[in-house]
């Protein structure tokens, strides 16, 4: 599709998407947000079960899911 304007300037339109933010404080929020869901759908199950961990260990899981989520991301 030709740019009528760009074409009687001689030039090409070109369109590019700026990011926001860091690349890497982006998955970073994205990869935070994913696992504190997953911990709370898994601290809920548990709950049923009155076997719901306590905030420190569900933090530590935030984390270390974080982490892992971040780990497969660069990897695919």
């Amino acid at each position: 599709m030709k740019c009528l304007f760009a074409e009687a300037l001689n030039t090409e339109l070109k369109i590019s998407l700026i990011p926001k933010k860091n690349i890497i404080e982006f998955l970073e929020e994205k990869a935070s947000k994913k696992a504190e869901e997953l911990v709370k759908l898994s601290k809920t199950s548990s709950a049923l079960e009155i076997q719901s961990p306590s905030e420190e260990e569900s933090k530590e899981q935030v984390e270390r899911l974080k982490r892992e989520i971040l780990e497969k991301s660069v990897l695919v």
